[in-house]
């Protein structure tokens, strides 16, 4: 059962862990509505970039916004976006569904179709069929983009 986010989930960038890590916490923003988070681990080799994707590495919470790492290992789900950067080895929250509004970040996203993690960068590329697709776009711009992220609890 989630339970209420008990900070603001868009600054966390703790060292150690405040909380269990997988868990799943939720709060509602006057503009985007109910969202859900995962408090996680940024277990990859570089520090996230806020509006890039997150994959899965080997233990539920444990995150890496590169596909292609080494502990990627269910590279080809993406599993939430970033909101904020998370330094690796470092703890804080993971948007895991709801809407983000113009954070996304995409090389290619049109609206109406699916975003999936990039293969290497963590940015939002169109679902091409070989990976899961977690974004479904609604807005862009130049660099960002507007949607709901689905699949991902």
């Amino acid at each position: 059962m989630a339970a209420y986010i008990p900070e603001s989930p868009t600054g966390a960038n703790h060292a150690t862990a405040k909380y269990p890590v997988g868990n799943v916490y939720f709060d509602y923003d006057g503009d985007e509505g109910l969202r859900f988070w995962m408090y996680v681990n940024n277990d990859g080799a570089i520090d996230t970039i806020a509006g890039h994707t997150a994959n899965p590495t080997d233990t539920r919470g444990y995150v890496s916004s590169d596909r292609n790492s080494p502990s990627a290992t269910y590279a080809a789900m993406g599993c939430g976006i970033f909101r904020s950067a998370i330094t690796t080895q470092y703890y804080g929250f993971l948007q895991i569904s709801g809407y983000v509004d113009n954070e996304a970040h995409h090389s290619s996203l049109a609206p109406g179709e699916v975003g999936m993690s990039h293969s290497t960068d963590g940015q939002l590329v169109v679902h091409a069929g070989e990976a899961h697709g977690m974004f479904l776009c609604t807005d862009t711009g130049e660099t960002y983009a507007s949607g709901y992220i689905v699949g991902c609890m």
